[in-house]
């Protein structure tokens, strides 16, 4: 996160699952004969995030983050990581924390 009047470095965040704190909300999509749902996730507890491994012969190879979108309020800010594109961040900018962890089961594509 950049200050728009001097461009230096307000926050850097990290995206590992270890930025998730014991105030982060997890929500993964499982699926069922239902069709899909969410549940909360205990983020105490140890999980993986689903990745994708890099091919570094790939010209168009996509890292870092590819998507970031403000809410409505500007208060959150959501971004997917091209080496997790089925995890959305979403990120509180009123404490700069991680709010929550949206875990998909397929990529997550922005209009």
């Amino acid at each position: 996160l950049l200050n728009s009047v001097t461009w230096s470095v307000l926050k850097e965040w990290k995206h590992t699952v270890d930025a998730a704190t014991k105030n982060t909300i997890v929500y993964v999509e499982d699926y069922s004969d239902c069709g899909s749902r969410f549940s909360i996730r205990d983020c105490n507890e140890r999980f993986e995030l689903p990745s994708v491994k890099a091919n570094y012969d790939d010209p168009y190879l996509l890292v870092g983050v590819g998507v970031a979108k403000f809410s409505g309020s500007g208060r959150y800010l959501a971004t997917r990581s091209d080496s997790a594109p089925s995890v959305i961040w979403v990120w509180d900018m009123e404490d700069l924390s991680l709010s929550s962890l949206i875990v998909h089961q397929a990529p997550v594509v922005f209009p």
